[in-house]
């Protein structure tokens, strides 16, 4: 009988030690999330020319995911870019902090699986 209560003790205290653990999946962001997030792939876009980086421009945006991780907002988009006179396939990552959404604090763009640009603001 006690092995049993022990079993379950531990049983149940796993579990609930690991629901913080587990990672949430990234969501798809929609409707005014989604055009927030594609305002602020313009903006870091910007941002990156103005720090003496390559000129992306954007064409159009496939999908927007965002994670929380720690203590970062983590928008990940999956873009075509203009970039050195032709259209590339990208994966854009964005980070800001939570309670200042509107403030880019760094970006990583990947094209055709080779890294262009990352930098943290």
């Amino acid at each position: 009988m006690v092995a049993i209560k022990l079993l379950f003790l531990t049983v149940f205290t796993l579990s609930n030690s690991l629901r913080g653990v587990i990672p949430k999946e990234p969501e798809p962001l929609r409707g005014a999330q989604y055009a927030a997030a594609e305002n602020m792939l313009k903006t870091a876009l910007k941002k990156v020319i103005d720090e003496d980086g390559p000129e992306f421009k954007l064409k159009i945006v496939y999908s927007v995911t965002n994670k929380e991780v720690s203590n970062l907002s983590v928008d990940t988009y999956n873009v075509d870019l203009f970039y050195e006179g032709t259209v590339r396939p990208c994966k854009v990552k964005i980070w800001t902090r939570p309670w200042t959404p509107w403030i880019v604090k760094g970006i990583k763009i990947v094209c055709d699986k080779n890294l262009q640009f990352e930098k943290d603001f």
